[in-house]
């Protein structure tokens, strides 16, 4: 069994913490809430930087139980989509394409395949979980319909997982040397 570095194990414990803390800004400051919570994501990416997938997965539950213990139901789009979706960016588009007996034409539609269900998958379960009413949306008078809240919601999903490799990339780049 491999020996997790000591590191390694401090670096998911400042990680956890720095979630929690924008998790729970996310939370109870308003007009910022994605904000915190794509910071929160962010966060949860440290240890994956280091190439540990234990830590970060072990930051990700610790972070979210924590904040759900702290804010109940409030933190479920942290834990059901922004937080898990660095572990599913991670293994993804980092791990997935270190598999040389695979050829990227299979990659890139595994890729989007997991990453279409999973939006599917964590929108569903936000809107079931959290007795969310389509009366809720209303925006300029007019309510949304699911379909529209659908379509609406993958365009943010797509325009999240561009900016979220991006800055992944960015932090790798700059932090790994620091770490």
């Amino acid at each position: 069994m491999k020996k997790i570095d000591g590191k390694i194990v401090a670096l998911s414990g400042v990680s956890s913490a720095l979630s929690i803390i924008f998790t729970l800004c996310a939370i109870y400051i308003p007009y910022v809430t994605i904000a915190c919570y794509v910071i929160a994501a962010l966060c949860i990416a440290l240890p994956f930087i280091k190439r540990s997938v234990i830590g970060g997965i072990f930051a990700y539950i610790s972070s979210s139980l924590i904040s759900f213990f702290v804010a109940n139901i409030n933190v479920l789009p942290f834990i059901l989509f922004f937080g898990i979706y660095s572990i599913v960016e991670y293994l993804l588009d980092f791990r997935l394409f270190e598999i040389e007996k695979i050829s990227k034409g299979i990659k890139y539609t595994i890729n989007i395949a997991v990453k279409i269900v999973f939006y599917f998958a964590a929108f569903f379960a936000m809107f079931y979980l959290m007795k969310i009413s389509l009366s809720d949306f209303v925006l300029f008078g007019i309510e949304w319909t699911l379909p529209l809240l659908l379509i609406a919601g993958f365009v943010f999903f797509v325009v999240y997982d561009f900016l979220y490799k991006k800055a992944y990339i960015l932090m790798e780049r700059t932090i790994i040397k620091r770490i």
